[in-house]
């Protein structure tokens, strides 16, 4: 009788241990495959073996690209916002600089991740927005006007400027100032967004 009920409880353990080996082995080969579904993924968001850019990764560029609206502003920012509520909705700028006889002009200066940074100006609210960067920066108008661009681009796309200088092509009927570095034959390197003036 106690040999019978030895036999079955090793029967029943080794069942047990076996159910339990085999549900493991099963987890382990679901791990592999989703491991390996992931790899195929992260391959396909990676550029082309040729070098072209991967459309995964062009659709990342674009959904990351900031629109500067002449006259009117940027995706979170709009000029004549008080600077309190863009600071509470942005956060805590990388730097504030006051200016001015009585230091009531204030410039909050905000670092993007592509090496452009933003600075709203203004006393309470939002009176300029300047932006610097360099070709590499995720920035440009609506119109298409982007940094890098030559001074012919731009008046290609903006057509005659309200003033033109060496170092800068003015459009005060639009609210956009497109600045140049050097004698301006270099790109763009900054571009002021202000209310329109006549």
């Amino acid at each position: 009788m106690w040999g019978n009920l030895i036999n079955k409880s090793f029967c029943v353990c080794f069942a047990v241990v076996l159910l339990l080996s085999w549900s493991v082995a099963g987890h382990t080969q679901e791990t592999q495959v989703t491991q390996e579904t992931q790899q195929t993924q992260d391959s396909e968001d990676t550029a082309a073996p040729d070098g072209n850019v991967s459309q995964n990764q062009i659709i990342a560029l674009i959904a990351n690209e900031v629109i500067l609206a002449p006259g009117i502003g940027l995706r979170n920012i709009r000029l004549g916002e008080p600077l309190e509520e863009v600071e509470n909705r942005l956060g805590p700028p990388a730097k504030i600089l006051r200016k001015g006889i009585l230091r009531t002009i204030y410039t909050l200066i905000y670092q993007l991740d592509s090496g452009t940074e933003v600075a709203l100006v203004g006393r309470s609210q939002v009176e300029r927005i300047v932006v610097n960067g360099n070709s590499a920066a995720l920035v440009r108008t609506a119109q298409g006007a982007r940094f890098g661009m030559n001074r012919s681009l731009i008046q290609r796309i903006y057509k005659s400027p309200t003033k033109s200088k060496k170092d800068r092509l003015e459009y005060r009927n639009l609210g956009a100032t497109f600045y140049f570095a050097g004698s301006g034959n270099s790109g763009v390197t900054r571009i002021d967004i202000y209310p329109r003036r006549n």
